[in-house]
């Protein structure tokens, strides 16, 4: 008896890449629960911080921008068109719930050959993993990514 399965496309992504993918992607999306943020919830404090980080969009590295709407467009399945740059991804037409948001980092990083950093990812959106997509746009993922060391090809 076989088992049906509702995320056969999740399932099968998982199995391909590997432990460590499957590691860096149960932290991403505990950190975009906030379960991690349990300790310091008590020592942060009462109101976020006034102003987000700014970011250099004249240095963002048109490849990396492009492979990184390439993956959201592949990963949500909207049009390429339909994904501005500086707009956050929940504002986009079908907003990316934690597990898209996974992948969609996962297919970046495969894409591009980087290993991405989930603390370079949270500062670079204000130092917050809470509601992470929010914040999180297109051209803040390329910077990002673009800063990430390349992965070493094994032989």
């Amino acid at each position: 008896m076989t088992r049906h399965s509702e995320y056969p496309r999740r399932e099968a992504t998982a199995r391909l890449l590997g432990v460590r993918h499957i590691l860096s992607a149960l932290l991403l999306f505990a950190l975009s629960l906030g379960a991690c943020d349990q300790s310091n919830r008590a020592t942060a404090p009462a109101t976020p911080p006034a102003t987000a980080p700014a970011t250099a969009p004249a240095k963002t590295d048109p490849e990396t921008l492009s492979a990184v709407v390439a993956s959201i467009s592949a990963v949500l399945k909207i049009p390429e068109a339909e994904i501005s740059p500086d707009v956050p991804l929940a504002k986009l037409s079908r907003s990316p719930d934690d597990l898209d948001l996974v992948e969609i980092l996962m297919t970046i990083e495969e894409r591009l050959g980087v290993e991405a950093s989930n603390d370079a990812l949270v500062a670079a959106v204000g130092g917050s993993d809470v509601h992470m997509s929010e914040r999180l746009t297109p051209r803040i993922i390329a910077d990002v990514m673009s800063r990430q060391p390349r992965k070493q090809k094994s032989t």
